[in-house]
């Protein structure tokens, strides 16, 4: 079970999916249950079946998630498999589905949002692809999906995937900037910062151990000078320089969680271990 939470600017209302296939949005001021929708075909379940993300628009317009597959239901029509999952887009106020983003049979993760584009983590031409076995992926291909055109653009053919958690990916609060873990970048791997509004590209290699559970972009502060990455420990980096800023490992288990304060003025993190972390971005 993962549950994915998210508030709009405003904090006037928040979304939160469950039970791996229910998805709602709620009032923050009264506590209303504003709408909510079950998505998975009549017969089949959590088993083989999750919302990966759920997050609301900048503008609060719309919610956003990311369906996927683990695996291929019986007796459901492969129509229907490509159908239930992908991307979807609602109405943020009423729930009416707006649009939906087909990205192959086994749908995609969701891992990061700034209109008008949404990062995303498929098994598009992976010999995964067939069964929807994303639990046996070391690593997955990173799209940009713009969210006017549904159009698609491959951002890194090898990016870091660890199953059921929601990170690799991470835009500036502005959405200006992108960042990402690719493991083909630089000398041996590394997280690439795009600037999204002149294309230019860098990249980023922090120090440490690089197995699956030394990486993840976590966060980008609000302009994009610092970056929240990894997990074993958690660190903050300063993307012009190149330098570490913070690091610590007090957290009893794996990170789940990471987040800038709106004024980049600090960062807190959640861990599987229990207790939660906030610490001054500077400290």
């Amino acid at each position: 079970l993962q549950l994915w939470p998210d508030l709009d600017l405003d904090s006037q209302r928040m979304v939160a999916s469950g039970r791996g296939d229910y998805l709602e949005v709620v009032d923050m001021s009264t506590g209303e249950r504003l709408w909510g929708h079950t998505v998975t075909p009549e017969g089949t379940g959590v088993e083989e079946f999750e919302i990966t993300n759920a997050l609301i628009s900048d503008g609060g317009e719309y919610v956003i998630a990311g369906h996927r597959w683990f695996a291929i239901p019986d007796g459901l029509p492969p129509e229907e498999l490509s159908r239930s999952a992908g991307v979807h887009m609602w109405d943020a106020r009423t729930g009416e589905l707006v649009e939906r983003f087909d990205l192959g049979p086994c749908g995609a993760a969701l891992v990061a949002l700034a209109e008008p584009y949404a990062a995303v983590k498929t098994l598009a031409g992976r010999a995964e692809e067939p069964t929807c076995e994303w639990e046996a992926a070391q690593d997955l291909p990173l799209e940009l999906l713009d969210l006017r055109t549904g159009e698609r653009e491959l951002l890194a053919e090898r990016s870091v995937w660890i199953h059921r958690l929601g990170w690799g990916a991470a835009f500036s609060s502005d959405g200006r900037y992108l960042a990402f873990d690719d493991w083909d970048a630089g000398d041996d791997g590394g997280v690439v910062i795009t600037d999204m509004r002149t294309g230019k590209r860098s990249v980023l290699e922090p120090d440490g151990d690089r197995d699956e559970w030394g990486w993840g972009v976590r966060a980008l502060n609000a302009d994009g000078s610092l970056l929240l990455y990894g997990d074993l420990p958690m660190q903050v980096w300063d993307v012009d320089t190149g330098e570490l800023v913070a690091s610590f490992e007090e957290h009893g288990g794996d990170r789940l969680f990471g987040r800038f304060a709106s004024d980049g003025s600090a960062w807190c993190s959640t861990g599987g271990g229990g207790g939660r972390r906030p610490l001054g971005a500077g400290a």
